[in-house]
């Protein structure tokens, strides 16, 4: 996400007059005012008690109002400030504005106040400051504000005011700063307003003002800071605007500008800031921007730019933030055009048309802490020059052509990464398990690549918003997800040659069974013959018929040695001759 700035006023005028504007003075620096009679003193003793808004002290009469917690006096002790940044919780009508003659300074700033402003605030006729912001005040501006002409400091922002910007507040000559930001405004500025000559910053932002931008704002020649933002705008930025020399900052996002960049504003060689997003801008971005050499954050987003980036961008050296995101330029990112932005923090690129590779040059922004490039047509390898941005925290490629591996020599030097997008490209090859040591990572988003292999044990044990969809290749052997990723076939910790080791190891054992299998049954068929000799050896010794009337031949021819004659007499030579032919027959 891109990250969020809030408009300036605080930043951008001089430093001593922002002290005096906005700092509720002590009692012994205000300058004395005329004697005021005892009844004056009691009336604003009255309104004070009246108001219940100092509770705690109104019943103790030994303290004076002017040691009351907010209260500032002159010598002659009439109240000169009235200054609460706390709860008060009650309707500003409540304090009876009409009985301090004498007051300068009214800053009711986040009172928690309600209800309307009172007309009687007009008769407060030294009044130079009056902050009510932060408030939850409703209704119209009552047309007396006009006739504060003291006024040096007008600021009525985040309350609900609505209805028409009085007419009258052109009266406020010594106006220094007009603060009118979030509320409910309607209808278009009063022209009167080009009469506050002396208008150092004016804040018309977050309101429901319609119409067009008046040329008479061009009469502003003091103005430092001016925002339009956030209302409903029409048409073309007046060209007087570009008479605004002492401008810094300027905003008029988020309104229907629905013309070409104006070039009046690329005269305003001052400008630190420019915010022109979401204006429907239409056309190139012009040559003449590389004018605003002292600009540090250019935002021009959500507009309806086309073409190539201008070469003049590069004069912007000192620029820190770039937002050009959300239109339709075309062509590759120079590296001539960025290689001089070296104070850059923050660019965003997005939702464009820009093809090529990523420029190795983007390696050299070593301050980069933002970079978005997602929704182009990016293509090649990631630039091995991006471990450079050793301090970045969010990086968007997704949606591209990006192919090659995830380098781990890239990955591993951002360990202040938070967020990382590389969805929608044709990333290859394994998830590096260096991501694992990126200790700030919360948002991993790896979906729909061509990436393979098992995913890192530790991606999936820690917490973060992580994805790996569309990767049909990807593994794991956690048991948590074995119902979303397939196991894989082997371990992730065996290399080649333990893979030949344990093949080996398997065959050695298998062997190893087989033989001791062959082993044992030889000796159990060994037991089997003694077995058999010895019960044939045990059986009739005078017979020579055994087993179911057969002869025991092998016995017989074995202790014979095959009948040989000289175990014969010359009488039993013819019964065995018979013996053998009765055996043979058999």
């Amino acid at each position: 996400m891109k990250p969020s700035i809030s408009i300036f006023i605080l930043a951008v005028a001089r430093p001593t007059t922002l002290l005096f504007i906005f700092t509720c003075l002590p009692t012994h620096l205000v300058v004395t005012a005329s004697q005021s009679s005892k009844l004056s003193l009691q009336r604003e003793k009255e309104a004070l008690v009246q108001s219940r808004w100092w509770y705690d002290y109104a019943n103790n009469k030994s303290v004076s109002p002017c040691r009351w917690p907010g209260i500032s006096c002159n010598h002659a002790g009439s109240v000169t400030q009235i200054c609460l940044h706390h709860y008060i919780g009650s309707y500003l009508s409540y304090l009876s504005l009409s009985s301090f003659p004498n007051l300068v300074r009214l800053d009711l700033f986040r009172a928690r106040l309600d209800g309307s402003v009172p007309t009687e605030i007009g008769n407060l006729s030294k009044l130079t400051h009056l902050n009510l912001s932060s408030n939850s005040l409703e209704g119209q501006l009552p047309l007396s504000l006009g006739n504060l002409s003291q006024l040096v400091v007008l600021d009525l922002s985040s309350n609900s005011f609505y209805g028409f910007i009085p007419l009258s507040l052109g009266n406020l000559s010594q106006l220094v700063m007009l603060d009118l930001s979030d509320n409910s405004f309607n209808g278009s500025i009063p022209l009167s307003l080009g009469n506050l000559s002396q208008l150092v910053v004016f804040n018309l932002s977050d309101n429901s003002l319609n119409g067009s931008i008046p040329q008479e704002l061009g009469n502003l020649k003091n103005l430092v800071a001016l925002d339009l933002s956030r209302n409903y705008f029409m048409g073309p930025i007046p060209s007087t605007l570009g008479l605004l020399t002492e401008l810094t900052h300027l905003s008029i996002f988020g309104n229907s500008i629905k013309t070409e960049f104006p070039l009046p504003l690329t005269s305003l060689t001052q400008l630190v800031e420019l915010n022109a997003s979401c204006c429907q801008i239409s056309g190139p971005v012009p040559p003449e921007i590389g004018n605003l050499k002292n600009l540090r954050r250019l935002d021009l987003s959500d507009n309806r730019l086309y073409g190539p980036l201008p070469p003049s961008l590069s004069h912007l050296v000192i620029l820190s933030e770039l937002y050009l995101d959300s239109n339709q330029i075309n062509g590759s990112i120079a590296p001539k055009i960025i290689m001089n932005w070296r104070l850059l923090t923050s660019l965003s690129l997005s939702h464009n048309q820009f093809s090529g590779s990523i420029p190795k040059e983007i390696g050299n922004l070593e301050k980069l802490t933002y970079l978005d490039l997602r929704a182009n047509k990016l293509s090649g390898p990631l630039p091995p020059s991006l471990s450079h941005l050793v301090i970045l925290s969010e990086l968007y490629l997704d949606s591209n052509q990006i192919n090659g591996s995830i380098a781990p020599e890239i990955i591993m030097n951002w360990r202040l990464l938070t967020s990382l997008s590389l969805s929608h490209n044709q990333f290859s090859g394994s998830i590096p398990k260096e991501i694992g040591n990126l200790e700030k990572l919360t948002y991993l988003d790896l979906r729909d690549n061509k990436l393979c292999g098992p995913i890192p044990d530790v991606l999936l044990n820690i917490y973060l918003f992580i994805y790996f969809g569309g990767n049909k290749d990807l593994c794991s052997n956690v048991y948590t997800y074995r119902h979303v990723f397939p196991r894989c076939s082997q371990p992730q910790a065996i290399n080649k040659g333990k893979k030949i080791l344990l093949s080996i190891s398997i065959l050695v054992v298998s062997f190893s069974i087989i033989g001791v299998i062959l082993v044992y049954k030889r000796v159990k068929k060994h037991k089997r013959v003694q077995q058999y000799a010895r019960e044939t050896k045990n059986g009739d010794l005078f017979s020579i018929w055994n087993y179911d009337g057969k002869i025991a031949y092998e016995d017989i021819i074995n202790a014979t040695e095959d009948f040989d004659i000289k175990y014969c007499k010359p009488q039993e030579i013819y019964t065995l001759k018979i013996i053998n032919d009765v055996i043979n027959l058999n």
